[in-house]
């Protein structure tokens, strides 16, 4: 409240100054029907002058500050900078190409190329996104996506071949050497455990080789006694009597025994074929009889027998346990294979009676021309003495028996070592035998994966070029003007048209760095448009310029105020811009001329009276009396007498 009446007294000082403009200022009061007129003043002024009237009135107080716009696209205001295209003249240049413009709500290509076709007109509307003309370039953005879509395929394909194969590692191994691996790593762990830890059997076992090799060291070199001689001489008279009997006719005894043989067998078949017969009462009582004496053998025995007794007493309770239980069951009949093995028997014994009554076979004189000359040979070995070559042959494997079972029983550390070794060996061998022709490493595949991510990155970028090649308006609108036609080049510093949202439109104003400080955004304003016979319309401030232009050496600052109904306005139209920073409606008020300091002249019945005022808003012509006049009265506005 304070504050207007501040500003409205530095408007009356400010107005007192230049009191040569009065008239003027009456004059305009008069034109805008503000109520003053000229009163002959009673007693006259001082200089017998007449003084001007006002009366006073209510109505509004208006403080508004602006200055000439023009009118534009609501999101778009003045030229545009662009950088000026790239030639071959300006690329060999070292002096900076200054930047171009271009008008507001220009449309740019984001490709290159020539202009192929255009799809718009000046005066047509277009919506967000909608094409409005096509580039060729030639095939080249064709080119690059097949390129790349031929990288990313080869790049996928490496990826997968190292997630499964490597071909880096060799051909994968075949079952066959998977198992030769494993059966060589056995190999080497059963003999790295002998060489640690020798099993009983294994020190049983060298010791057994060094006692044959000792033995067959003392047969060779010892001579035979008479014993062994006398024993091989006996030995060749039997096979010598066994070929004889073999290829001479049988003898009566031999023919008995067979004919013997023979009765056995068929008496074994019958016995087969017979129905068996059930154990007697006797039988089973006396096998009863064996389990219980069994039974009490174990339950006798003491508590610290030993478990060799135990486990003999156990096994006769078993057999008697089983002999009772044969007797109880009732006797099978012979089974077909029973009765088989003794039909079998009965033929053998008919075919060796046959045999022997008949001539000798063949194959039995050979076998017995066989014994005589292997006992012929055992003979003449025993005769003849070892060489000095056996000798030596018997004593090396003596040695090395000797050697074999010292090293099971007492392994030396560089045995253990070599042992250990053979397993690390064999086991690397495996591992490496299964590695060969495996996967990739871990940082291969992550290789073969930023490939396959660069490679779609550059199908994606030659994609979104060729996509580029259809040139698309951001914002809807109208097209105002087509900047380009076929067969023009075209590149991203090239506008093809410029489109205006002309539902939406917005003046720019420069508003005086005195005036700025009471402009904020929200605040109405008038525009009046002199195009159109000063039609007002309404607006309301968009935009408010934090920092300020130099135009000359005067400060502005760039305003925008954005229309709520266009109408006829065009883009381009002068505007005068009033924003309206303060207001007090229906206000009792006088024409400021009226006010001198805080005193008003006030005429009544043609006598004078000055009267002090309490003082508010104040606009360029008309200040708000908050106290000290009312509506009707009259006041002096003009020279004052005293």
């Amino acid at each position: 409240m304070f504050i207007w009446a501040s500003y409205g007294d530095a408007v009356l000082r400010e107005r007192h100054l230049e009191r040569n403009v009065i008239v003027i200022l009456v004059m305009l009061a008069a034109a805008g029907g503000i109520g003053v007129a000229l009163w002959p003043a009673h007693g006259g002024s001082p200089n017998g002058g007449t003084a001007v009237l006002a009366t006073v009135s209510r109505g509004d107080v208006v403080l508004s500050v602006g200055g000439v716009g023009r009118v534009v696209a609501a999101w778009a205001s003045g030229q545009i900078s662009v950088p000026a295209a790239t030639t071959a003249a300006s690329a060999s240049s070292t002096a900076p190409t200054a930047p171009t413009t271009a008008p507001a709500g220009s449309v740019f290509p984001t490709g290159a190329g020539r202009v192929e076709r255009l799809l718009v007109a000046p005066g047509g509307r277009v919506r967000a996104g909608q094409a409005i003309a096509v580039l060729d370039d030639g095939g080249a953005t064709g080119a690059a996506i097949e390129q790349a879509r031929s990288d990313l395929a080869a790049a996928r394909l490496e990826l997968q071949q190292k997630r499964t194969s490597d071909p880096t590692r060799g051909v994968p191994p075949t079952q066959a050497e998977l198992k030769a691996a494993r059966l060589a790593l056995r190999a080497a762990t059963e003999r790295a455990r002998l060489t640690a830890h020798p099993a009983r059997a294994d020190v049983t076992s060298a010791r057994l080789d060094l006692s044959r090799a000792r033995a067959d060291l003392a047969t060779l070199a010892r001579a035979p006694g008479p014993a062994a001689l006398d024993a091989a001489r006996l030995t060749v008279d039997v096979a010598k009597a066994r070929l004889e009997q073999a290829t001479g006719p049988a003898t009566a005894l031999d023919v008995s025994a067979a004919r013997v043989e023979l009765a056995k067998a068929q008496a074994d078949l019958d016995a087969l074929r017979a129905t068996p017969t059930a154990p007697s009462a006797t039988a089973l009582q006396a096998a009863q009889l064996a389990v219980t004496l069994a039974e009490q053998r174990i339950a006798e025995l003491p508590s610290g027998s030993a478990p060799s007794e135990v486990t003999a007493a156990q096994l006769d309770l078993k057999k008697a346990q089983a002999e009772l239980e044969a007797l109880q069951k009732p006797a099978p009949a012979a089974s077909a294979s029973a009765l088989n093995a003794a039909q079998a028997a009965l033929d053998l014994a008919t075919q060796k009676l046959a045999q022997l009554t008949g001539p000798p076979l063949p194959l039995t004189v050979a076998s017995a021309q066989l014994d005589l000359l292997k006992a012929q040979a055992d003979l003449e070995t025993l005769r003849r003495a070892a060489l000095p070559s056996a000798l030596e042959a018997g004593r090396l494997a003596v040695r090395l028996a000797r050697q074999r079972l010292a090293q099971i029983v007492h392994p030396t550390a560089a045995a253990r070592d070599a042992g250990q070794a053979d397993v690390a060996k064999a086991a690397a061998d495996l591992q490496t035998l299964a590695l060969r022709g495996a996967p990739a490493s871990a940082i291969d595949i992550s290789i073969a994966g930023l490939k396959v991510q660069a490679a779609r990155a550059k199908l994606t970028a030659a994609e979104m070029q060729a996509r580029g090649l259809t040139v698309r308006t951001p914002t809807g609108g109208t097209v105002t003007a087509v900047l380009a036609v076929r067969g023009a080049p075209a590149d991203p510093t090239t506008p093809i048209a410029t489109i205006a949202d002309l539902g939406h439109l917005a003046v720019t104003v420069d508003l005086s760095e005195f005036d700025v400080a009471r402009v904020h955004r929200g605040q109405p304003a008038i525009l009046s448009v002199d195009a159109l016979g000063g039609r007002e319309l309404a607006g309301r401030v968009e935009f408010v310029a934090l920092t300020g232009v130099d135009n000359g050496g005067v400060v502005t600052f760039p305003a925008r105020v954005t229309l709520n109904r266009p109408g006829l306005v065009k883009p381009g139209m002068n505007v005068s811009v009033r924003i309206i920073v303060a207001e007090r409606r229906n206000v009792v008020r006088v024409p400021l001329e009226a006010v001198v300091g805080h005193t008003v002249t006030v005429v009544d019945a043609g006598a004078r009276r000055s009267v002090h005022v309490r003082l508010g808003l104040a606009d360029n012509k008309q200040v708000e009396v908050r106290s000290g006049l009312q509506a009707g009265e009259r006041v002096v506005v003009g020279p004052q007498g005293g």
